[in-house]
């Protein structure tokens, strides 16, 4: 666990002599810097050098003596301000990056997501754009977990319905699910198929999202590498939600 704390406050751009002197300052508590050294195993020429980096980057205090000493700041107020910091730094890049940014019209109905970070930021944009209702087919848990605290936000503006192919592996989720029936879980695997003799490649689909009947993304797997796809073609899209309303009746808005 020692040396996984180190690592995790180089993150945080220290270095690791300034990671292990924290570290041993919260273990030790008031301390001096010949204390700190042996504690830390940081050599004692540099261990001076080394405090005095932590108390400007405000993760040490010094009470000025003969010799000083020195105390470690709560672990809670140190982070509180670098989230802070860090927080108010994104603030100012977003409204920067704006400046330079260009509305295309450019028209792509379909495209694939490698990244993992793409992948979860497309979802999430997806579902704060819906505006009357997400259904959601899914046969994991774990991209529901993901975007949960997404649903939730948007759930008293839109009506959301999440179909699954085995209802008990989604106890404890916190959100509302929904045994499909076989004839929908036979018809998305025909699609599926269907998709994949078309493609020569094999789609291990574990995630459909479709919002307002007129756009769609899905998550998968090609070749053992995730990637999420957006369906950007309104005509299919809501030819595959009536056919959802066909072997789910009562789901979702009536309008469909």
């Amino acid at each position: 666990m020692y040396h996984d704390m180190i690592e995790r406050l180089k993150k945080y751009n220290l270095t690791e002599y300034e990671a292990k002197a924290y570290l041993s300052l919260l273990t030790l508590g008031k301390s001096s810097a010949r204390e700190v050294g042996e504690k830390s195993g940081v050599p004692q020429g540099r261990i001076y050098t080394v405090l005095n980096n932590l108390e400007t980057q405000g993760f040490v205090t010094v009470q000025a003596g003969s010799p000083a000493y020195y105390a470690a700041q709560d672990p809670k107020e140190v982070f509180a301000s670098i989230r802070e910091s860090y927080c108010n730094s994104i603030d100012d890049l977003i409204r920067d990056l704006m400046q330079f940014k260009t509305e295309s019209s450019l028209y792509t109905p379909f495209w694939t997501i490698h990244s993992e970070r793409g992948i979860q930021i497309m979802a999430k944009n997806i579902i704060r754009d819906a505006e009357k209702e997400i259904i959601i087919v899914t046969n994991e848990p774990e991209p529901l977990k993901q975007l949960k605290n997404s649903l939730l936000a948007v759930k008293k503006k839109v009506d959301i319905s999440i179909l699954v192919f085995d209802k008990g592996k989604f106890t404890g989720l916190g959100l509302k699910t929904r045994q499909m029936s076989k004839e929908l879980a036979k018809f998305f695997e025909e699609m599926h198929s269907g998709y994949n003799e078309m493609k020569y490649d094999r789609v291990e689909e574990e995630f459909f999202l479709l919002i307002d009947g007129k756009k769609a993304f899905s998550i998968g797997f090609i070749h053992g590498k995730k990637c999420g796809n957006v369906i950007n073609v309104s005509t299919l899209c809501y030819m595959t939600r009536r056919l959802i309303g066909i072997y789910e009746p009562g789901i979702g808005i009536s309008e469909f």
